[in-house]
């Protein structure tokens, strides 16, 4: 069974003179990051393989989320593909990754929204909400192929760092 980890960025700083790519984290953002990473680990859904956006918020997330542990064997792709990127586009990329990488077991996705709360709904059939740092992890009995979502998918978990215990 492979997992796929679906992520949004932590909370950016909007108070920034900076455009929006280039958005650093404001310090909840920098709070919550390494709070989620804690969660991913613990829960055993730390990533073989993340694809990241090129983002500064993106990039600066998974920083903090290595913070504490380090990255420990992750495999990085850091992908301009990825800032702001509809649904359809990150689904047809992590279909691309498995198919070049069937060794991947757990393949984690950091981005942002829209795409990845109508990425998240269209996977598991349902709307749900993606605030900054939410997670979430879906299992799949079969690689996920492009224009085809399996019907067997296991929608495992939704966290927020909300819903996190202090």
């Amino acid at each position: 069974m492979k997992k796929l980890v679906l992520m949004r960025h932590a909370k950016s700083d909007w108070n920034q003179n900076e455009p929006d790519k280039r958005r650093p984290l404001n310090p909840r953002g920098r709070a919550a990051a390494p709070r989620m990473a804690e969660w991913l680990r613990e829960s055993a859904f730390w990533p073989d393989v993340l694809l990241c956006s090129t983002a500064t918020r993106t990039v600066e997330t998974w920083q903090l989320m290595c913070e504490k542990d380090g990255a420990g064997d992750a495999q990085v792709e850091f992908l301009d593909e990825l800032y702001l990127a509809h649904e359809l586009v990150i689904y047809q990329m992590l279909c691309d990754y498995w198919t070049r990488s069937n060794a991947c077991e757990t393949l984690m996705v950091l981005g942002h929204n829209p795409g990845m709360e109508n990425l998240v709904a269209m996977i598991a059939g349902v709307p749900l909400e993606m605030p900054t740092a939410a997670v979430a992890v879906f299992c799949f009995p079969e690689l996920p192929r492009r224009n085809h979502v399996p019907r067997e998918i296991s929608w495992l978990k939704h966290q927020t760092p909300k819903k996190l215990p202090e």
